[in-house]
């Protein structure tokens, strides 16, 4: 798939196998450790400016946590490789027997199968889009604040690098500038190529989980209109009374009227057709859907457990950000710097935003999976029916929810939670002498 071939051209670029073959990820993570350490000497020199300080403690802190994401994937490729193949799987539904043949029905659902492509082709192009600015953005804040400052006369205290850094008395040159800018560029093109797999692995996966639900969601829907009677059953006229209304096989709108048909002794061809599945057609279909069953919430526990690491480090950097962003926005006289954070601020809160948006989807979809698992006709099926339909409906009864380590829930209110919790460590820090 064109998603995930990007994904795996990195992964298997980072991937660690020894060390006389494993470069990409050893300069990785000694040109983060170079960065890092410049930025602690920085901090440390300059200590008594509270807003640098906080802002160094910020970026190192973001840095070590993709960092520490680049080496996951490196040393534990497993998992972002699991996710990748639940995105290049063929959709669950796809596997039915009934869907292999040609007509409306497997129309209606390739329909849906290749919106739910395009949704995530599109999902792919925004989240690199966005990336890509805030490359774009963090590399040219500092040039642009210190260009800012000297049309108002002012003079820039330091070197527009992107983060922190220390010059040694005597080097604070434009050659040395050069080095450091060029490092910190590079530095910054790593950090969000480890964003961008752990963002388009885990977004992405929960799509195409959310478009299998779906789908079941639908095929359930179909299956009950299918089955709603079985042959040798007693045909229940009521069931088409003059008010009902169906499409025979000329799709020709048709109105069902009893005393008509009592008067020709003849049944209509649509009463006929739903009257045509039997209870071996029932137990092939119920055994696929029972398989779809197993399998969505195999997927959705593989997701679960393979994203848990990456969930978590994506919402520390934004918690990261947020609390810091805030304090500066309170504590700072400049309105450039202000209007910078607040723009960052805003930003991030919307990727946050995003994600926990996803993890909302599965919940919803959950209880749509629950409704039309209750709507499936029972009252005159077997009792083996009965039995295995009281089984999923106690399995889909469960909270079905994405929980990294079983820390929190990915949804709206982790959302509002991480922004109360960065808001009052951002009211701890305003409150410190």
């Amino acid at each position: 798939m064109d998603i995930t071939r990007p994904l795996r051209k990195i992964i298997n670029l980072l991937q660690y196998e020894r060390f006389g073959t494993s470069l990409p990820i050893i300069c990785i993570v000694s040109l983060c450790i170079v960065v890092i350490l410049c930025s602690v000497i920085a901090a440390l020199e300059d200590w008594r400016d509270r807003r640098d300080v906080l802002l160094a403690i910020k970026d190192i802190l973001v840095m070590t946590t993709l960092a520490l994401c680049s080496l996951e994937h490196a040393f534990v490729p497993e998992k972002i490789n699991r996710l990748m193949d639940i995105i290049e799987e063929e959709f669950l539904v796809g596997r039915h027997t009934s869907l292999k043949k040609k007509g409306p029905k497997t129309t209606k659902y390739q329909k849906f199968f290749d919106d739910s492509h395009e949704e995530m082709k599109r999902l792919h192009k925004n989240i690199f889009l966005t990336l890509v600015i805030i490359y774009v953005a963090t590399e040219l804040k500092t040039p642009i604040r210190n260009w800012m400052e000297k049309l108002d006369n002012k003079e820039p205290e330091d070197w527009p690098t992107p983060y922190l850094f220390y010059y040694p008395e005597g080097y604070s040159t434009t050659p040395v500038f050069a080095v450091a800018f060029g490092l910190h560029a590079v530095q910054l093109f790593f950090m969000l190529l480890a964003a961008y797999c752990m963002l388009v692995s885990t977004a992405i996966a929960t799509v195409k989980i959310t478009a299998d639900f779906k789908a079941f969601c639908l095929y359930l829907e179909d299956f009950g209109n299918e089955y709603y009677f079985l042959a040798g059953n007693e045909v229940d006229y009521d069931y088409y009374n003059k008010n009902d209304s169906y499409r025979d096989k000329t799709d020709q709108t048709v109105t069902f009227d009893e005393s008509e048909t009592s008067k020709n002794d003849e049944i209509p061809t649509e009463i006929k057709r739903r009257y045509s599945k039997t209870e071996q057609d029932l137990k092939e279909e119920l055994g696929e859907i029972v398989k779809t069953h197993q399998d969505l919430y195999r997927n959705l526990r593989a997701l679960e457990i393979n994203s848990g690491t990456m969930c978590l480090f994506r919402d520390s950097c934004i918690s990261f950000e947020t609390c810091i962003g805030l304090f500066v926005i309170m504590k700072t006289d400049d309105s450039v710097t202000a209007m910078n954070m607040i723009v960052a601020v805003v930003a991030i809160d919307f990727l946050l935003l995003f994600s926990c948006s996803k993890g909302q989807l599965i919940i919803n979809q959950s209880h749509d999976l629950r409704f039309h698992l209750a709507k499936c006709p029972w009252i005159d099926k077997p009792q083996w029916f009965k039995k295995v339909l009281q089984i999923m409906m106690a399995r889909s009864n469960l909270e079905t929810q994405l929980k990294p380590f079983g820390l929190y829930v990915v949804n709206y209110e982790s959302f509002t939670n991480i922004l109360k919790a960065s808001y009052s460590f951002c009211n701890l820090l305003n409150a410190m002498p």
